[in-house]
């Protein structure tokens, strides 16, 4: 990849989720100042864990270390699954999705265009 490689925004590979995501922190206690983040939410990296529906994210340096916060987004009522926010000095660092096997294969399509090239 080139030095002015832009990362793929998550609104744009995933603008469903993206509006889901934006509608459940709304509803959260914590949500206010990370709304703002999401419109320019990078997708880095893709959890390796290989899990079936496991869609989890990277979207900032988390250096390996544990987070300072986590928001819990648990599914139900409207929502299709549980999706908790890893923060670092605020900032979302990674995104994990549970039991979204949709949002598992987008991106899973993302990183083999990526990796081909042909993003």
């Amino acid at each position: 990849m080139t030095g002015n490689y832009e990362p793929p925004l998550h609104s744009s590979v995933l603008p469903e989720f993206a509006r889901e995501l934006a509608a459940r922190l709304a509803e959260h206690p914590d949500g206010e100042g990370l709304v703002s983040q999401l419109d320019r939410l990078p997708i880095l990296s893709r959890c390796r864990c290989r899990e079936p529906g496991c869609a989890s994210f990277t979207t900032g340096a988390t250096d390996g270390r544990a987070p300072a916060q986590t928001v819990p987004l648990l599914g139900g009522g409207p929502w299709a699954s549980d999706v908790i926010l890893d923060l670092r000095d605020g900032k979302i660092v990674y995104v994990e999705i549970l039991d979204r096997p949709d949002i598992a294969q987008i991106l899973d399509a993302l990183f083999e265009r990526l990796r081909r090239g042909t993003v």
